[in-house]
């Protein structure tokens, strides 16, 4: 597995997804979520995941608010 992203894929206030060459990695971000900033997060994970037929995914939550 690599530790370096290719790319930022998306990003906006509720966190960001970033496309590795094995995998997809979701990051949250600290502060309040919205629910449409949240699903629209979650849809560019899945489009990610299905675009390069991934199956794994690394989610980071160590800044993500309660």
């Amino acid at each position: 597995m690599s530790l370096l992203p290719t790319s930022l894929y998306f990003t906006n206030a509720a966190g960001l997804v970033q496309e590795y060459p094995d995998y997809v990695r979701l990051q949250y971000v600290p502060g309040p979520r919205r629910f449409d900033e949240f699903t629209a997060l979650l849809h560019h994970v899945t489009r990610s995941l299905s675009r390069y037929r991934f199956g794994k995914l690394l989610i980071d939550q160590r800044q993500m608010t309660p």
